[in-house]
């Protein structure tokens, strides 16, 4: 049985259904990504028609100090958008051990799908970027004009759905929610369970100059890099902890970047496509364009929709279930092991 901490229902949206605030309810969990503090599951909520859902259950005892309060905080937000993954419930259990209960993703995160993609193994193509981002864009179009920053723009972050849907991980707890299943040494930290405000950042996330919404866009450039490559322009360095986020912001100007966006600007993409970045790298956080602004951009011109990503990218892609079992296998080789973790996993009482 569990303790309930939440309730899913926002006062202002007295519609939304209500999730059962017990784990008893959701059977049939399969582990489909892990982490330090967090393990991620595909299951079945009985009492709500066998719905299949996923749910991020965090070790609370493992967690920082200031994770629930935190957690807190982004019930206290109500944001509607396509775009945006909002979470079903969520409640602590006897064990205390944190259940996030959310929208099922099929393909799981946009880092697990450039990294499993067999057909692009050096990047998408600008057509499938250009839908990717367009649709990150719609999503923080809405949050800035609600006043908010998301602060953790990364692929990690972006979760796919079998028809081609593509949504924002919201705030807090929501955010990083697929992105455990990640299998190369990307240094990606999206197994976190909050994010980079809470525990640990790529360097090249992190904004040498701006903040709010400008620290948003910069990280969106990255983002495009990223797509473009098929991994972060600095994929060699190792993560960041909170403390080191500021000493990186006082070491690394500009000039450490440009030639990173040098090298970009030199391949052969797309003048728009260039532009587009560039300017979400401008060095002067003022000149970077906001989201809706963005939205506008010439590059988008002939953007396609979520079918064409279905048709081009996930149709030849994996299930998150099946790249998962594929990461535990290829563990279990490198461990000497017949098998590194099993298919079924249970958690709660």
């Amino acid at each position: 049985m569990a303790t309930s901490s939440s309730s899913s229902t926002r006062q202002d949206n007295p519609q939304k259904v209500q999730f059962p605030l017990d784990s008893a309810a959701y059977e049939n969990l399969q582990e489909i990504g892990s982490g330090d503090k967090a393990v991620v599951y595909k299951a079945v909520c009985i009492p709500m028609n066998s719905a299949v859902v996923a749910i991020k259950s965090v070790d609370l005892d493992q967690s920082t100090a200031d994770f629930e309060s935190k957690l807190r905080d982004t019930k206290t937000l109500s944001l509607s958008h396509p775009n945006i993954l909002s979470n079903h419930c969520s409640f602590t259990t006897a064990e205390r051990r944190l259940w996030v209960v959310m929208p099922f993703m099929a393909f799981g995160s946009l880092q697990s799908i450039i990294i499993s993609s067999p057909a692009f193994p050096q990047g998408l193509p600008e057509p499938c970027i250009a839908v990717f981002l367009k649709e990150t864009l719609n999503a923080m179009s809405y949050l800035h004009g609600q006043g908010h920053t998301h602060g953790d723009i990364k692929p990690g972050n972006i979760l796919v759905d079998s028809d081609g849907s593509v949504k924002l991980a919201d705030f807090g707890v929501s955010a990083s929610f697929y992105g455990a299943d990640h299998s190369t040494g990307t240094n990606d930290t999206s197994a976190t369970p909050t994010g980079t405000n809470d525990t640990s950042a790529m360097p090249d996330r992190v904004a040498p100059y701006g903040d709010g919404c400008k620290v948003d866009i910069w990280a969106f450039g990255i983002m495009a890099l990223e797509l473009a490559r098929g991994c972060p322009p600095l994929s060699g360095l190792p993560p960041l902890l909170e403390s080191q986020i500021l000493k990186v912001k006082n070491r690394y100007q500009f000039s450490d970047y440009e030639n990173i966006i040098k090298d970009f600007k030199n391949k052969e993409y797309s003048v728009a496509f260039k532009d587009l970045v560039g300017s979400c790298l401008d060095q002067d956080p003022a000149k970077r364009p906001a989201s809706e602004t963005l939205l506008k951009h010439l590059f988008f011109d002939n953007c396609r929709g979520k079918d064409f990503l279905v048709e081009t990218v996930l149709r030849r892609l994996e299930s998150v279930e099946e790249r998962f079992k594929k990461r535990n296998r290829g563990l279990g080789d490198l461990l000497g092991k017949e098998e590194y973790g099993g298919d079924q996993a249970k958690v709660g009482p």
